[in-house]
């Protein structure tokens, strides 16, 4: 693992700067848990992954502050960091930590270089930690692209305040092997995590079978290939079937996800409350989002249900990640097979094509059930292939 490291980030990686645990979530809370009290605050740029304010709070009690920003695709300047900055001390909060995550989630986007540089340098200027979180580091959509991991921008001169996350999870679609790395070269905080670690340690099969991963660079490079191959094909799914829609969405560049913003279709002006009935529709009559619906396609089940929680990832509000622009929605478009993706991107199309038939001026009591009744055999035609939704066409 060190030796993939040190080909990315062209520099030397210490072994003994390596900290292995139970998946970045736990990384993230055990390092909060170390370096701060609880009431400290930590600074995101909004929107973020939703799932961090419960690393944050859970045994660390810290408390989640977004950065908002002019340009979230960009990422936040000196100027937004400062403005942060004094939204915490006029919350009487102590700034603790600044958290992020390079490529992007929710939006896909690879924050560059200067930006990376400015956030470490206003952040050493304050005295604080930079955590940065590179799950998504090895799952560019393309082979030549912009990202440079945070060991390569500061030539690995870390010192004791930056603090770079990796996982299997992500990148190798291995969330339940719960394998995470941290380099870190602050040694009270390895010290402490040494300790903090007995909770959090990664098994010895999985040591084995993750050793075994990383010494076949063969395997490594093929299989990222395949995935990014995959992970590309989906993605078009996606765009096209927003293109159809007429619906304006973030050029991802890594990760598994499209943000896309619903809001022109929502009543004017749009509230959050509209994003949620929004999200009831898509929930409750065409279940694309938080339950999956058991459908035959070609003799073979490919819609199984699973819980809710498991299925919140194929599409998220944006009021859940702190967005301040209602209807905006994170698409997760490797969650389900291409199949089952293009099936549910025949189901919102659908449904976007009934409320703009409805007019500007339409009240929610007007989409009904009935409504929409079509919308479960959208993408299915009668022999169980898929078909295209003509009357959106």
């Amino acid at each position: 693992m060190v030796s993939d490291v040190n080909n990315q980030a062209q520099t030397k990686v210490d072994p003994q700067h390596v900290v292995l645990s139970g998946g970045a979530a736990s990384i993230i809370s055990n390092i909060l848990f170390a370096l701060c009290e609880p009431g400290d605050a930590v600074l995101i740029p909004a929107p973020y992954y939703n799932a961090f304010e419960n690393d944050m709070k859970l045994m660390a009690k810290c408390v989640p502050c977004p950065i908002y920003t002019s340009d979230p695709v960009k990422g936040p300047s000196p100027k937004e960091l400062d403005s942060a900055a004094a939204a915490v001390v006029k919350r009487g909060l102590c700034l603790k930590v600044v958290l992020l995550t390079n490529p992007n989630n929710p939006l896909g986007v690879i924050y560059r270089r200067g930006v990376m540089l400015d956030c470490v340098k206003w952040a050493r200027s304050k005295g604080l930690h930079t955590i940065c979180d590179e799950i998504y580091a090895l799952s560019c959509h393309q082979k030549n692209n912009a990202f440079e991991s945070i060991l390569k921008i500061l030539d690995n001169d870390l010192r004791d305040d930056v603090h770079m996350i990796w996982a299997l999870s992500k990148d190798f679609g291995a969330s339940g092997f719960r394998a995470a790395f941290l380099c870190t070269q602050n040694v009270g905080l390895l010290n402490a995590l040494g300790n903090l670690n007995i909770f959090t340690c990664v098994s010895h099969p999985i040591q084995l079978v993750t050793s075994d991963i990383f010494n076949d660079d063969l395997f490594v490079d093929s299989y990222l290939e395949e995935a990014r191959l995959l992970t590309v094909k989906s993605k078009a799914i996606c765009e096209r079937k927003l293109d159809q829609m007429i619906i304006p969405y973030v050029k991802s560049e890594a990760g598994i996800f499209i943000y896309a913003d619903f809001s022109a279709i929502l009543p004017q002006p749009v509230t959050f409350s509209d994003e949620g009935r929004f999200s009831e529709i898509l929930q409750n009559i065409a279940h694309v989002v938080s339950c999956i619906q058991k459908c035959i396609l070609n003799g073979r089940l490919v819609f199984s249900l699973f819980p809710t929680i498991m299925t919140l990832k194929v599409m998220t509000p944006g009021s859940s990640q702190r967005e301040t622009r209602p209807g905006m929605f994170r698409i997760c478009y490797a969650w389900v097979s291409e199949e089952v993706l293009e099936i549910a991107m025949e189901r919102i199309s659908y449904i976007v094509f009934k409320i703009r038939k409805l007019g500007t001026r339409y009240r929610w009591d007007d989409i009904s059930e009935k409504y929409l009744s079509e919308v479960t055999t959208c993408g299915i035609s009668k022999s169980g292939s898929l078909h295209a939704l003509s009357a959106i066409q």
